[in-house]
């Protein structure tokens, strides 16, 4: 995995990991079920790819002190309005009480294979 400083960190699992997408006040956040997220343990937070949101459908979209997630086409719902907090976009863990690193251990119960870890 390479972070954006350049350094890159080892994966070490892949798994799928429950979040939740902030809404704004006075909604219910959505579940959103990340399928395929790597795990390294040398990462303090939980990062989320636009990239690969971008490449799986979803319009993601930054302005006004917020992130808009929509879901894919034809639909095109809102399904996250996650608010800008010191530079970041931060979304919470589904399971409430646990760790990032905790609750990504538990996902990531995969094994990498050899072409994974490149």
């Amino acid at each position: 995995i390479k972070a954006a400083n350049g350094r890159v960190l080892q994966a070490t699992g892949k798994g799928d990991l429950k979040v939740l997408f902030p809404m704004g006040a006075g909604h219910e956040p959505t579940k959103v079920m990340l399928k395929g997220v790597y795990y390294s343990p040398e990462f303090a937070f939980t990062l989320v790819s636009v990239g690969t949101m971008d490449g799986k459908g979803f319009h993601v979209n930054f302005g006004d002190g917020k992130c808009t997630v929509y879901t894919p086409k034809p639909s095109r719902r809102v399904i996250g309005r996650i608010p800008k907090s010191n530079g970041l976009y931060r979304i919470m863990l589904a399971q409430k009480g646990t760790s990032d690193a905790a609750e990504i251990a538990v996902a990531a119960s995969g094994k990498l294979t050899i072409s994974e870890l490149h």
